[in-house]
């Protein structure tokens, strides 16, 4: 799992993250996880009693992807609803038996990606009323309660520091990310970082404007924590 990625998501979307998986587990735990099929149907109802809509959550499922640095979660529907479509990327040409032949193509595209849902017990009810989600592997299920486990002693400790702390904390994995970005041989590094990655950095770091995170840059360097720092013209 991808800690440090975890780390720099914003608090909204560790709270829609951890909301989700939070109904991964109860619909799993109420209609049982089938090791076989590995599939888990989430009522479409659930995620808008949630605040959550369909394509918010395709989009979580993208990110616990990208956390744990390799696919546990597939879109069974979605992919099959792909391939259907990939099935109109030919273009026919006059002959009428390259059409023929095409149309063919097509079909048997059709009916291979229904075959795939109908194996894996998906009917037309369950695409139109269910959020679909398939686990790469049995194990894909527990990575997934593991990643909300960090998310909730993140939590834990955060409540304990005071709002200044979190700010300044906030700031500063922002800061070293990009440090960790820039090339290693370079021997005097400086992060130029643009307006509107501050404007995003404030939002997601609960600062209230650019006073107050210009007193945030000047109390980390105090604290010997960055050198030194300055605004010039569209970059800080």
């Amino acid at each position: 799992m991808d800690t440090e990625r975890l780390q720099t998501i914003s608090i909204g979307n560790k709270k829609r993250l951890n909301s989700f998986i939070e109904i991964i587990k109860e619909t799993s735990e109420l209609t049982g996880f089938n090791r076989l099929t590995r599939i888990v149907k989430i009522p479409i109802s659930t995620l808008n009693q949630n605040n959550l809509s369909q394509v918010e959550a395709e989009q979580l499922c993208t990110l616990i992807n990208g956390i744990t640095r390799e696919t546990i979660i597939d879109l069974p529907v979605r992919k099959a609803d792909k391939h259907i479509g990939g099935a109109d990327d030919f273009i026919p040409d006059s002959s009428i038996k390259r059409l023929a032949s095409l149309q063919k193509i097509k079909f048997d595209k059709i009916i291979m990606a229904e075959q795939q849902l109908s194996l894996l017990g998906i009917t037309d009810y369950d695409r139109d009323t269910f959020l679909i989600l398939q686990f790469i592997s049995a194990d894909g299920l527990q990575q997934v309660f593991s990643m909300q486990k960090y998310i909730d002693s993140q939590n834990e400790s955060d409540t304990q520091l005071d709002d200044a702390t979190k700010k300044k904390l906030g700031i500063l994995k922002k800061l070293k990310v990009e440090w960790e970005l820039m090339p290693k041989g370079f021997k005097n590094k400086q992060i130029k970082i643009s307006d509107d990655k501050w404007q995003d950095w404030i939002r997601e770091s609960g600062v209230d404007e650019y006073y107050q995170l210009e007193n945030i840059l000047f109390s980390l360097q105090e604290e010997g924590l960055i050198i030194e720092y300055d605004f010039i013209d569209n970059y800080r």
